[in-house]
């Protein structure tokens, strides 16, 4: 049955009625591998979540920490990578030293990961610090907020979800970076200085960060169109969430253009990510959940 906290999370997150069946038939089952898993690990779980934009994978780990709470007294933490972004003013020395590029938020080189793995080092030990604050970037700003503005949570906590877009993402082989992808790369990219900086950091710094991970879950979308109509519904959303105005969304162009600059990323993902999970969730067309996969070496656990 869904508790009344669930419709409440169901309405708050402005998802169809449908959702309930989504939450019985998949999230529910997860929540218990979650808990097994949870029990025999010594120190606390990291788990990421990772799928293209617009997957739900925010909803996802919100959702999470629900239902280990309320059905199995399991003390999660729900963290984005989003809010590790590094700051206007750190993107735009970016843009100026490195890539004109660098100064939209979102690809792997934009993140602080420094920061990030200071708050799991301090989340991943049992008798942690009682209270600690969680960075927070205002999307409508594009800006991480000051940190007297940051959230506070109280630690120790059995699992860490980690979620964003990029999680886990694969470099891409040298040659395929020569050939642009799209407009955005052809015109302001062109002989691809910013492709090759953002694979670089998914070899190294990524690549180190990502390892952390005890557990991989990915959302995996049908293909790449869907991630431009699923991402503009979730701009739709965010707006109304925080009471925005027309004019402050995105336009349909600015959109468009914006999710160029995650393309080349999101395509390799979505080719590599099946065989890297651990816990696979396969969408179709309709946003909706048909089927999942549990790897090999997950079910050695």
């Amino acid at each position: 049955m869904i508790s009344e906290t669930l419709k409440s999370f169901i309405k708050q997150e402005q998802l169809p009625k449908s959702y309930e069946k989504t939450i019985l038939t998949w999230f529910f089952p997860l929540a218990e591998t979650l808990k097994k898993i949870c029990l025999i690990h010594e120190k606390p779980l990291v788990v990421g979540i990772q799928g293209a934009q617009g997957s739900g994978k925010s909803t996802l780990a919100a959702l999470l920490v629900y239902i280990l709470k309320e059905q199995h007294e399991i003390k999660s933490v729900n963290i984005s990578l989003d809010d590790f972004y590094l700051t206007q003013k750190e993107r735009l020395h970016l843009s100026r030293v490195v890539h004109p590029l660098l100064k939209t938020r979102g690809v792997p080189g934009t993140h602080d990961l420094n920061l990030a793995s200071q708050i799991l080092d301090v989340l991943s030990v049992r008798d942690s610090c009682d209270s600690l604050t969680l960075p927070h970037f205002d999307k409508a700003l594009d800006d991480r907020l000051p940190l007297r503005q940051w959230p506070r949570v109280n630690p120790p906590f059995d699992i860490i979800f980690l979620e964003a877009w990029c999680l886990a993402a694969p470099p891409e082989k040298g040659e395929t970076l020569m050939q642009p992808i799209n407009a955005l790369e052809e015109k302001e990219d062109p002989v691809g200085i910013w492709r090759r900086y953002v694979n670089g950091l998914l070899k190294t710094d990524y690549a180190d960060f990502f390892r952390r991970l005890d557990l991989l879950i990915v959302l995996q979308v049908p293909s790449f169109e869907q991630v431009y109509e699923w991402r503009f519904l979730q701009e739709r959303k965010l707006a109304e969430k925080l009471s925005l105005k027309t004019h402050e969304l995105m336009q349909e162009a600015e959109l468009k253009r914006f999710i160029q600059h995650f393309e080349r990323v999101t395509r390799n993902c979505l080719s590599l990510m099946p065989q890297k999970a651990d816990i696979l969730f396969k969408l179709n067309l309709n946003h909706e959940i048909v089927e999942r996969f549990d790897s090999g070496a997950f079910l050695c656990l």
